[in-house]
């Protein structure tokens, strides 16, 4: 169902933090593209982590661990919260 308004980050976005120096130093290209699901408090639900590319797997791992800890304004529909995916 469509929501009337999106879940959107507290704060706005942020860049994930680098797993480790040694790969920023290789120069390798720093993306990673990841799914979850936002529930109606504004948190990630754990379970719905997954990873869907990433350029180097440390990045992926460190995508995935950021977004467990962070915070959204939660999704509306109607005027109620919803849990939303993306």
């Amino acid at each position: 169902d469509e929501v009337t308004q999106p879940a959107r980050p507290v704060g706005g976005s942020r860049r994930v933090d680098p797993p480790d120096e040694a790969i920023i130093r290789l120069g390798l290209p720093q993306r990673a593209t990841i799914r979850f699901v936002v529930d109606t408090l504004g948190r990630v639900e754990p379970c719905s982590l997954e990873l869907v590319e990433t350029t180097h797997p440390l990045w992926g791992k460190a995508a995935l661990r950021q977004a467990r800890g962070e915070r959204f304004h939660p999704a509306t529909r109607g005027g109620r919260r919803v849990r939303q995916s993306g």
